[in-house]
């Protein structure tokens, strides 16, 4: 990849205009909405919470948001977690926009995730795309216990 086009997607991209409107919207909601400490997502209770709420689930489990199948809900949360702590090895698929200013509002000023923002291509699942769902369960538990 050149320069220029480094430069050009570190600087404005399609995740940026696609993402612009939900974050807005989240943003006018915010006053309004219920505050969530994200300090109390480390604490031994939550931990706790986690882990029973992951047990709970089956293979036949019922969707409570979004499109994806358990297994493949489990294998979404392992990478998006367990990369943080060197599990999978992802992309940076980061952009200037969504280093500094996306990630002031999303992360420190909003106490939900917007719905509707776009998400980094390694993050999407095929529906046809399916995981093993006592592996993926076994390796969540492992991973938030870490």
């Amino acid at each position: 990849m050149s320069q220029k086009a480094k430069l050009k997607r570190s600087i404005i991209n399609k995740y940026l205009l696609a993402s612009t409107w939900p974050i807005i919207k989240a943003t006018l909601k915010e006053p309004f909405m219920k505050k969530i400490k994200g300090k109390d997502f480390f604490t031994p209770t939550m931990l706790q919470a986690f882990t029973e709420r992951i047990n709970l689930l089956a293979p036949k489990s019922q969707r409570q948001w979004g499109t994806m199948t358990p297994d493949q809900m489990l294998h979404h949360l392992n990478l998006a977690t367990g990369s943080a702590l060197g599990y999978f090895d992802l992309p940076d698929e980061s952009y200037l926009m969504s280093r500094t200013i996306s990630k002031w509002i999303l992360v420190d000023f909003l106490s939900e995730q917007p719905k509707g923002l776009q998400i980094p291509l390694n993050f999407k699942i095929q529906p046809t795309q399916h995981f093993d769902f006592e592996y993926e369960k076994k390796l969540l538990i492992e991973i938030i216990n870490k």
